[in-house]
Formats: C-alpha cells, sequence, structure tokens
C-alpha cells in the first residue's frame, strides 16, 4: 500500500483560494471548506497530525509530497512511486525525487516543521 499526503502551507493555500475566486477557470474548484480552511488551519494541523500518528506503521507508511510547486511535486511523487515498483527496464537513475520535496513521514518532521504547522 502507497500513502501520500500532498503539504502546501498556509500561505500558498490562501494565494491558491484566492487564485480560484477570481479566475473563472478555476471557480469550479471552490467549495465550501475552502471558505472557512483558512480560519480552521490550527485545528486541520492539529487533526492531520493525529491522522498521522494512528494510521502510519511499517507495514502502511506515510510519504510527504511538499506540494507547494505543482510541477515539482508531481513528478516528484511520479518518480517515488515508480522507484518502489519493479517493471522491466526500469531506470533506477532517472528515479531519485528531491528528499526536499518527497521524504518519509515520522514525528521529526511534524515536529522540524518539515510538514507545514
Amino acid at each position: 500500500m502507497f500513502k501520500y499526503y500532498l503539504d502546501i502551507d498556509k500561505t500558498e493555500q490562501k494565494r491558491r483560494i484566492e487564485d480560484r475566486l477570481s479566475d473563472p477557470l478555476k471557480q469550479w474548484k471552490m467549495s465550501p471548506i475552502d471558505a472557512v480552511a483558512q480560519k480552521h488551519w490550527k485545528a486541520y494541523s492539529t487533526a492531520r497530525n493525529a491522522m498521522f500518528a494512528r494510521t502510519h506503521s511499517a507495514m502502511a507508511p506515510w510519504t510527504v509530497v511538499r506540494a507547494n510547486d505543482k510541477k515539482r511535486a508531481r513528478l516528484g511523487l511520479i518518480m517515488d512511486l515508480l522507484s518502489r515498483l519493479d517493471y522491466k527496464g526500469k531506470d533506477h537513475a532517472l528515479l531519485c525525487p528531491d528528499p526536499e520535496i518527497v521524504f518519509a513521514y515520522t514525528r521529526q518532521t511534524v515536529d522540524s516543521g518539515a510538514i507545514a504547522p
């Protein structure tokens, strides 16, 4: 099982919400949750941390992907996923995601601020 958590910081979330409000091509992405997300940032972060603590295991670990930069996040996630699969013609040299973008969840990653507080 592969579990990925795409993490954005509060500033980036605010920017994306503002884009959704002003860009007609992005307005379909807006949800009622988005309208209150910034007000509840701390509560959502606390719930996220509890989710990590309760559901992270050696059999089903969490991998965190910093997603402020969508393109780098997507490429990093794809590289990480492909590096974990066996398939013919696999080129290991191409499957090294940036460890600043893709990294394993640990309690220390929360405590150190590596995951958006």
